[in-house]
Parts: C-alpha cells; sequence; structure tokens
C-alpha cells in the first residue's frame, strides 16, 4: 500500500513539472517542425539534394524522412493546437489529435487498397486449371496481341514457344500472329537445302525455359537458336504453309486493357495489370475453353502513407506492386501447368555433327548468305570453349571464316584460344577477308574479324604481305584494317610511307564528308591510328608531318565550322602561333615537329593551369602516343 502512495505521488510531481514546461515544449516543437517543412520542400522541389547528403549518410537519411515527418508533424499539430486553444488538457488534446494522422496514414490507404485487391480478384475469377496438363498435337495456333508479342510488335515470325512445338513433334503445323489479323503459319520438312532461317531476340516472347539456358558469367552456351540452326542445316527445314488453317488447338496470350498510371498526389486504386493465357480445344464447329492462366498485378498506396520523393518522375505517393509484375511472374511456368510437353528439343549440336554439317555447308554452292549450316562455324566456336578444340578446327573455321557468305560473326578471338598455335590460319584467313572486304557491310562482322587479325603474331606485319600494303593505301579498305595499321610501328622507318598515305587518302576523302553527326569523324579513324603509329615511332616519323598539317589544314577548310580565338572555353585547348588548336594536335606538334611545350599559351583557366596541370596532362599523352589527325584545329 505503501508502495503504491510512493508511486502516485512521484506520477503527481512528474506531471507537475510536465505541465509547467509543457508550453515551452509545444514551441520547441512547432519551430522544428517549421524547420522539418523547409527541409521537406527543399527535398521535393531538389532531390539531387537527397543524392549530395546520402554521401555524408545522416544529412541524407534527414532529407529522406522530411517530407514524411512534416506530412504527419502537421497532421497531429494542427488539430492538437485547436484542442489546446479550447483550454483542453495537453494528453486529452495530444490523444484526440492522434486520430487524424492515423486515420490519414493507415486507415485510407488500407480502405483504398482493399479496392485494388477486389480488381485483382476478379481478374483471376475466372481462371481454371485441367487437372491434368493438356496433351496438345496437329495443327496449334498461337495468338498474341501487340503488347505480348516482343520485341518485333508487328513480327509473326516462329518465336520460341512455335520452334519448340515444331522441332519437338508434338504440333504438325503452329500458326502465329495477332487476333483479327492475318498470321503466318510454318511446319518442319526435309529438303537437301533449306530457306534462310532467322532468329532475332524480338522473337523471344516467353519466358526462361531451363536453367541450361544463359549464364551468369556470361560463358557462351549453345541455347534454342544454335539448336535450330543445327536441325536446319541437317535438312529439317522451317517453310511456310499456306492456305486456310484449321485449328485443333489454339495458345492465346493477351494482355490485360492497359491502364495509365496515378497522376501526382492521386490517392486513386491501382488498376490491374497483366496477361492472360487461355487454351483452346477446337472441334468441328467451335473451340472451348480447356484452361486459363491469368497473371494479374496492380500498385497499392503503402501503409503508412508516404511521400516518395520525385527522382524518376513527379511527386506522388508510395506505391508498392502486389502480384507479381511483367518482370517477375514466369510464363513458362504458366503455360505448363496447362499443357504437357517437352521443351528441349532433340538437338543435332553434337560436336562431330556440328563439324560435318558446317564443311557439307561450305562446299555446297546452293547455300546462301548466312545459312544455318554456314552459321554453325557460331556453334563450334562455342563448343571450343566447351570441350576444347579438336584436331582440323583451324582448317575449318578458317574456311568459314574466309567464305563471304559468312556475314553473323558472333564470336571473337577468346573463343578460339584453345586453338593455340593453330589460331593463326584463321587469323590469316580473316586478313584475308577484310582486305577482299565482299559481303561486310556489317560493321560488327568488321569488328569481330578485326579482333582476329589483332590476335595474330608479330611475324604478320613485320612487313605485312604485299596485298594489304596496297590495301592500306584504298580508305575504304585502311577502314577494316585497324589491327594491321596498329602493328605497322614494328616495320620501323620502312613503315612511314604506308603511314603516311593512309593519313594523305583518309584526310582527303574526310573532306569531302559533310561535317555533321559522326560520319565524318568514323572516317578519320584509320587516319588516326595511323598517326600514333608514327609518333611509336620515333624522329623518323617526323617525315609525315607536312602531309598531318597539310590534312588538318584541309580539313579545318572543309570543316564548315566558324571558330573563334578564344581559348576559356575548351579545357586543353592552347593558342599556337596566334592560332587556336586542340589537345591532340599538340601532342603531335610535340611529338612529331621537334616543338616545345613552352611554345603554347595554355588555356586561361586556373582549373587546368594551377599547379601545371596542363603542363602534366599534355606531357602523360605526349607519352602514351595520343597524336592524331581528327582533333580539331581553329
Amino acid at each position: 500500500m505503501r508502495f503504491i502512495i510512493r508511486v502516485s505521488a512521484e506520477l503527481v510531481n512528474y506531471f507537475g513539472i510536465s505541465l509547467l514546461a509543457m508550453r515551452k515544449l509545444e514551441k520547441n516543437a512547432l519551430t522544428a517542425l517549421f524547420a522539418f517543412t523547409a527541409l521537406a520542400l527543399a527535398a521535393l522541389t531538389m532531390p539531387i539534394l537527397v543524392v549530395f547528403g546520402s554521401f555524408l549518410i545522416l544529412p541524407g537519411l534527414i532529407l529522406v524522412c522530411a517530407p514524411t515527418i512534416a506530412l504527419y508533424g502537421w497532421l497531429f499539430a494542427l488539430p492538437y493546437t485547436a484542442l489546446r486553444n479550447l483550454s483542453a488538457a495537453w494528453w486529452k488534446a495530444a490523444l484526440a489529435a492522434l486520430v487524424l494522422p492515423l486515420a490519414f496514414g493507415w486507415a485510407l490507404p488500407m480502405l483504398i487498397n482493399a479496392e485494388t485487391r477486389e480488381s485483382i480478384a476478379a481478374a483471376v475469377a475466372n481462371d481454371f486449371r485441367p487437372a491434368q496438363p493438356l496433351t496438345i498435337g496437329g495443327t496449334v495456333a498461337l495468338l498474341r496481341d501487340e503488347r505480348t508479342g516482343g520485341l518485333q510488335k508487328a513480327d509473326n515470325s516462329c518465336d520460341d514457344l512455335c520452334l519448340r512445338l515444331l522441332y519437338n513433334g508434338i504440333a504438325k503445323t503452329v500458326y502465329i500472329g495477332q487476333p483479327g489479323q492475318t498470321g503466318m503459319a510454318y511446319t518442319v520438312e526435309q529438303r537437301p537445302v533449306c530457306p534462310q532461317f532467322t532468329y532475332t531476340a524480338g522473337a523471344q516472347t516467353w519466358g526462361s525455359w531451363s536453367r541450361g539456358e544463359g549464364s551468369a558469367d556470361f560463358t557462351p552456351k549453345l541455347g534454342l537458336k544454335e539448336v535450330v540452326e543445327a536441325r536446319v542445316a541437317g535438312g529439317d527445314c522451317l517453310v511456310r504453309v499456306s492456305g486456310r488453317i484449321r485449328p485443333d488447338w489454339t495458345i492465346e496470350r493477351i494482355a490485360l486493357p492497359p491502364v495509365d498510371r496515378p497522376n501526382g498526389w492521386s490517392m486513386a486504386p491501382g488498376k490491374t495489370q497483366g496477361e492472360r493465357i487461355t487454351v483452346y480445344r477446337h472441334d468441328a464447329r467451335s473451340k472451348r475453353p480447356v484452361g486459363r492462366f491469368t497473371n494479374a498485378y496492380a500498385s497499392i498506396l503503402s501503409v503508412p502513407l508516404i511521400p516518395q520523393l520525385p527522382f524518376r518522375g513527379p511527386w506522388a505517393w508510395n506505391r508498392t506492386t502486389v502480384g507479381d509484375s511483367r518482370w517477375d511472374w514466369d510464363s513458362v511456368t504458366a503455360l505448363r501447368s496447362l499443357i504437357a510437353f517437352d521443351p528441349d528439343i532433340p538437338d543435332a549440336t553434337a560436336s562431330a555433327r556440328m563439324r560435318e554439317l558446317l564443311a557439307s555447308a561450305l562446299a555446297d554452292p546452293r547455300r546462301e548468305r548466312d545459312d544455318a549450316g554456314i552459321m554453325l562455324a557460331n556453334s563450334i566456336a562455342i563448343d571450343i570453349v566447351q570441350n576444347g578444340a579438336k584436331p582440323d578446327d583451324a582448317a575449318l573455321l578458317a574456311k568459314a571464316v574466309a567464305d563471304p557468305r559468312f556475314t553473323e560473326i558472333d564470336f571473337n578471338w577468346k573463343f578460339l584460344d584453345r586453338l593455340g598455335d593453330e589460331f593463326p590460319e584463321v587469323g590469316e584467313a580473316a586478313l584475308n577477308r577484310l582486305v577482299e572486304g565482299k559481303n561486310l557491310d556489317n560493321r560488327e562482322a568488321v569488328y569481330r574479324l578485326d579482333g582476329l587479325v589483332a590476335r595474330l603474331p608479330d611475324r604478320f606485319f613485320n612487313p605485312p604481305p604485299p596485298h594489304v600494303v596496297e590495301a592500306l593505301s584504298i580508305p575504304e579498305r585502311a577502314d577494316r584494317l585497324h589491327s594491321v595499321i596498329r602493328r605497322l610501328a614494328l616495320m620501323g622507318d620502312a613503315a612511314v610511307p604506308i603511314l603516311t598515305q593512309i593519313i594523305e587518302s583518309g584526310a582527303q576523302r574526310a573532306s569531302t564528308i559533310e561535317n555533321q553527326g559522326y560520319k565524318r569523324s568514323d572516317s578519320l579513324k584509320a587516319a588516326d591510328i595511323a598517326a600514333r603509329e608514327l609518333c611509336k615511332i620515333g624522329p623518323s616519323g617526323r617525315a609525315a608531318l607536312p602531309t598531318i598539317q597539310a590534312s588538318w589544314a584541309l580539313l579545318d577548310a572543309t570543316s564548315g565550322n566558324s571558330y573563334g580565338r578564344d581559348t576559356d572555353g575548351g579545357k586543353f585547348m592552347a593558342i599556337y602561333k596566334g592560332r587556336v588548336i586542340y589537345e591532340h594536335r599538340i601532342v603531335t606538334l610535340i611529338s612529331l615537329g621537334n616543338v616545345s611545350i613552352n611554345e603554347f599559351t595554355p588555356p586561361r583557366q586556373p582549373s587546368v593551369t594551377l599547379n601545371g596541370s596542363w603542363q602534366r596532362y599534355i606531357e602523360s599523352e605526349v607519352q602514351n602516343f595520343q597524336c592524331s589527325i581528327s582533333g580539331v584545329g581553329r
């Protein structure tokens, strides 16, 4: 009893002190609330401040929390102040004032989210699954709308599901298209030579079929494309079917009606989005649904309700997603709950079989550009990575690389590293192909071939073969031989005339190209590499300086640009003999012209002249041979 009396006395004493200090506490709390309001406005109008503040951790955390603290602070402060002005006790005012922030932050979003969840439930209400996944066959129609048709919206090419149905022998014919529009039908036929098979990334409209496709460490693997190419190369041709198609089954994949995202501070319920897969069975007169799977999701307001900083859009309430979004849901798993089939195609990618098919295709004059059999060269390169090289691989791949029908080259020299001492046979074939240039309109193919040339040993370039030297004098061919130009310095003084010719002819061609976009500068890449090689050669490379200066003058005269003489606008410009020039020309003059760095007047910018930073930068560029033709002068 004495303990209770003592505790009561202490509580009375405590509340007495609190009542005396309450007015001061309320005033301090209001001041703090105004401060958080100012921080909230700063965070919402200039979210970059949050990014900068995050580097210091605490300031960033305060700015992130400021909008929420200000919001709920005012929701509490306004009714609390009103009640206190009506002479209510502070604790009664506090309890009553808590109702508004609790109702706004918890009760209101929960009521709105309940409507969103009802919408999701309605979207999946008509779903049903067969007791066992259905076994389909015959003629199968695959219908997809423009929002579920992959990257190529109007493309009715045979997608990954189409290929798996046909090459697994499940379906005899597959029709693919959009509801209400004319599509395309495919089947597999045995022929001596197949029509060209093209498989694009845009045709991959379904999810992950197996763990074997792709790799987290980017190790190349033989996937669906390579498997089907091997089948096509062996005579299992993918051909189009004409005439009226009567499907036995239809697999329809359509998106739910599109919705607009809530605007700004709207608290409207999230609208349901997603996709629906329906399987239909056809009889003589009609079709009936035999399975349906709907993936439905929507955005709901966070509980408690908090403002979202406008990093990627306008101010809004923070929302989360209920259900699997379009990026998260597994369409293949959904499909397998409706139909039963083995997604793995019986392939022809055994090492010996692929090599046999490639050799046959290369020897067959009926095969056209990028025939599936010729494309097996890419698959064999992958097979070498996975299983090692076979004795005749270098000769076979060299023959493929040299064949002008092979343009979709999709491997680099790293894939062929296991060829060891036999690799030069492939590299030399790539070099001759670049010199010839037939069917090399594909820039990616040029890049891949040039990478193979770069792997060749130095003996191929000291000196290079005569037909290669001849090709370097033609700008269009020199553009394909960057790796050769990068090795010409190995010849020493003998390379100077060749490099000088590359610069002169390259500048003459570039001067005829309009100075817009990157076309003109791209045409000078070979000349720029030649200039760097001259700087590597050293004093004997100075013989090319008059040609380089004449090329600069020609390019400046045809650039179409009007330049001033103020160097404040450029960080690494300088004045030389009354003219403004850029860094790479400065480096070239110092490297080849025996010009001292002291003859240049650096830019009038403290940020680049302080402590000699401009001089150090230029000297570093000289040491790295960063000479150039395309650097602009004024």
